[in-house]
């Protein structure tokens, strides 16, 4: 099947997709999980992106001359219905070259079914703020 004609089944496997896209720096991949309307993508500190065409522009310029990273994901929660998910997931992002070094995302993406299959309407990621260790007070 062409990828541009591809049908994503469920949210997971969207979900999939998009993590797959991110970690190739792959701009034709990315094009393909997204919803053409309604959508919003909120990058770690910066304001929200609206529309299809503005949030491919971000990606264009985020995989742009950059080293393709490690991603991986934990799920923290997921919530589905029959035509909308929401899955919150903990991405560790680092470099291929240093996977062991890697930074903490927390993002809350979200699906929706349609007549084209599941894709991606919103994607808002943080930085997750670093705890430090506590020092033990001697008493």
């Amino acid at each position: 099947m062409k990828r541009s004609k591809m049908r994503f089944a469920s949210a997971a496997e969207v979900e999939t997709a998009f993590y797959d896209a991110f970690s190739r720096c792959d701009l034709e991949a990315m094009q393909i999980v997204w919803a053409r309307d309604g959508a919003v993508c909120v990058h770690p500190g910066a304001e929200a992106i609206k529309g299809y065409v503005a949030i491919m522009r971000s990606w264009e310029h985020i995989f742009r001359d950059a080293e393709q990273p490690s991603v991986q994901i934990h799920a923290i929660q997921i919530i589905e219905g029959d035509a909308m998910a929401v899955r919150m997931v903990e991405e560790h992002i680092g470099s291929a070259s240093t996977p062991d070094r890697s930074a903490v995302v927390f993002a809350t993406n979200i699906y929706r079914r349609g007549d084209q299959g599941w894709l991606m309407v919103a994607h808002n990621a943080s930085i997750m703020r670093v705890q430090q260790p506590q020092s033990h007070m001697l008493q």
